[in-house]
Order: C-alpha cells, then structure tokens, then sequence
C-alpha cells in the first residue's frame, strides 16, 4: 500500500510522468506512462531497475541499437481485421517499416551475447517477427513507398496505357505550342502547363478566340489564359 494517496504529488513525480509522456512518440506509450503506478514489491521494483539499467547501457554503449521508424499502427491494424477492407499505401509503409524495426530488435538482442541484457531479453522472449508479410509488401512496395509497376498485371498494364498516352499528348501539345509561337499567337518564350493535372497553353487573352480548346484558367494579372488546346482534350480525358 502506498500512503498518503498523494504520495506522487509530494514526491515531485507527476513532473517526471508528464516529462516522460511528452517524450513519448504517440499515444500508445503516453497511455502506458498513465497506467505506471508505485510499488512496494521488492522484486517488481528490482525487476524494473535492472531492465532501466540495462537499456540505459545500451543508450549509452551501443550504436547499433534501432532508434527510428517507431509507428503507432492501431488504426491500421483495426482496419485489416474487417473483412474486404484494404491499407492505403502510406499505412501499408507504416507497417512495413515497423516490422523492419521490430525484427532489427530481435536480431540486436539475438547477436550480444547470451548473459548480456538477459532482463530485457526476457521481457521479448514472447515477440515474433513476420518475414512473410515483410516479404510480400517488399513485392509491391518499393524503397520510396511507391506501389511498383509489376505489383500486378493490371496495374503494369495501366502504367503502360498511361505513359503511352502522356508522351502522345506532350508531342502534340509542343507541336501546338511551336506552331502557335511561329504564328504569333503566343510568345516565344512561353512552355506548356499545368492547370488541373492537364497540359495547357498560355495565351495571351487578346489571342484566346485563335486557339480552339477548353479555357481552364487565367493569371493573376488576367492578361494570360491557360487553354487546353480541342486536339489534345480526348487524350487528356483518356489520362484522367
């Protein structure tokens, strides 16, 4: 029994706990830092000094230890129970490299020698790693997080499609562009843009009846529209 009912405001330690939760990294290690509460069982508190102390060694001593990609996946993990649900890519990452860090801890404690941090080593005793999920997001997810082109034949296939009809539209629109400079219609130094994830031209407003095509938007100085000529509207609408 711990007495008086305050004892951890006269100690001084609510700061610590409040110190501790705004180190912690997300909300699932501030929840553990809650429940923590006082002992007077001798071997608990041993229990817990020895395993503070041996990682304090390893903070200090080791280099090796992982120290990054520490994610809190409980939503993520939530949503793969429901059946028929799927992981966006940026949470699938998320899982991945939180695997790849809990299986760096099992190969660190795995390679010190067998007396060496045997209090921490029994607190993973129970921990398993899952190289075969590892393995099968390493098949789809690449280095950058990206989804790889060969994830599926579908996918391949629609990559393919897409940078096919991206270089048929970027020919036509320079082509465009080239004859509208030549034609003086445009300025000679203007280049192809962007407006809405389409390839436009910028044209001067006083020219804007000379060139056929869909006006998606204008400068801020309004003396610029920014049209997308007819010629490239139905490949732009295939790569939408």
């Amino acid at each position: 029994m711990i007495y008086p009912d305050n004892f951890e405001i006269k100690t001084g330690f609510d700061q610590i706990r409040m110190l501790i939760k705004s180190r912690c990294l997300f909300a699932l290690g501030a929840q553990k830092v809650d429940k923590m509460a006082f002992s007077d069982d001798f071997d608990t508190i041993k229990l817990n000094i020895e395993r503070a102390e041996e990682f304090r060694e390893i903070c200090v001593f080791e280099n090796n230890f992982p120290a990054d990609n520490y994610y809190d996946t409980t939503q993520a993990l939530k949503k793969a129970r429901v059946e028929g649900t799927h992981l966006e890519t940026a949470e699938v990452v998320m899982l991945k490299k939180s695997l790849d860090t809990l299986t760096a801890i099992l190969h660190f404690f795995k390679n010190t020698p067998e007396n060496k941090y045997s209090y921490l080593k029994e607190l993973i005793k129970e921990i398993k790693n899952f190289p075969f999920i590892e393995k099968r997001i390493d098949s789809i997810i690449d280095r950058n997080g990206k989804i790889k082109d060969n994830a599926s034949k579908e996918l391949k296939q629609i990559r393919e499609d897409l940078f096919r009809k991206h270089t048929a539209t970027g020919k036509v629109i320079q082509a465009l562009l080239k004859k509208a400079i030549a034609d003086g219609f445009i300025e000679k130094e203007s280049s192809v843009s962007i407006r809405d994830g389409r390839q436009v031209l910028p044209v001067p407003v006083s020219n804007k009846n000379r060139i056929s095509g869909i006006i998606h938007d204008e400068s801020a100085t309004g003396k610029t529209a920014y049209i997308e000529p007819a010629e490239v509207v139905e490949l732009n609408n295939a790569i939408r």
